[in-house]
């Protein structure tokens, strides 16, 4: 099952991003929403773990990252629980930078490098929602329409990642629009390095498959 891990971490962030909106709103979503959480980071930490020098340095990640999910669900009204999310950050950028490398390591295009791929994709949609969640926790009213402030779990977070994705893949609807000069600066940071990942990523696994072919000749 380890040669699936990547796998394994495409489909939690999907099943996470699909299923998240349909629980939002409900009594119990904030626990689903949270359960959602702490398994894409089970499956980033399962990713990550080729070795064990790896693994122990992402669980020195993920365990802060775990306490941050559910701490900040059950002190909501702490100011710094509340906040307590934003160390999946930390977290997520060393997984999608672990994942990077293997692919960008990998002699030969199959389809967990293509799975790997997706996931850091998926990934930074992700971690640009937590620094979008955390400018307007600590500056509000960076955002016109991102809505009303609460935690993670508690709706701004569903929020956040919306229009992350929207501004990743440059769809900008424009429903949700920056408006001081951070919040426009991450926005087209986030929007940038969506376009050169995807040019990126098809020129190496192009690259990647060309390669291949020959040395099969």
């Amino acid at each position: 099952m380890k040669n699936r891990r990547f796998a394994l971490l495409l489909v939690t962030l999907l099943l996470d991003l699909l299923a998240s909106p349909f629980v939002e709103g409900y009594r119990l979503g904030r626990v689903a929403f949270n359960v959602f959480s702490t398994d894409v980071l089970f499956s980033a930490l399962y990713s990550i773990s080729e070795n064990k020098r790896r693994f122990l340095w992402g669980l020195v990640l993920f365990v802060p990252a775990v306490a941050g999910v559910w701490l900040g669900y059950f002190a909501p009204d702490s100011l710094i629980m509340s906040q307590a999310p934003i160390l999946m950050t930390f977290f997520l950028i060393y997984t999608a930078y672990r994942v990077l490398m293997h692919v960008l390591r990998s002699d030969e295009v199959t389809s967990e490098s293509i799975f790997a791929a997706l996931s850091v994709f998926l990934l930074l949609g992700v971690i640009w929602s937590m620094f979008y969640f955390g400018l307007e926790s600590f500056q509000p009213g960076s955002f016109k329409g991102l809505g009303t402030l609460g935690d993670y779990s508690g709706g701004l977070g569903s929020s956040c990642l919306y229009y992350s994705y929207v501004t990743l893949t440059t769809l900008g609807y424009g429903d949700v629009t920056p408006v001081t000069s951070v919040a426009r600066s991450l926005s087209y940071v986030e929007a940038l390095m969506g376009q050169l990942f995807l040019a990126v990523l098809v020129a190496r696994l192009v690259g990647m498959h060309i390669a291949h072919s020959m040395k099969e000749k």
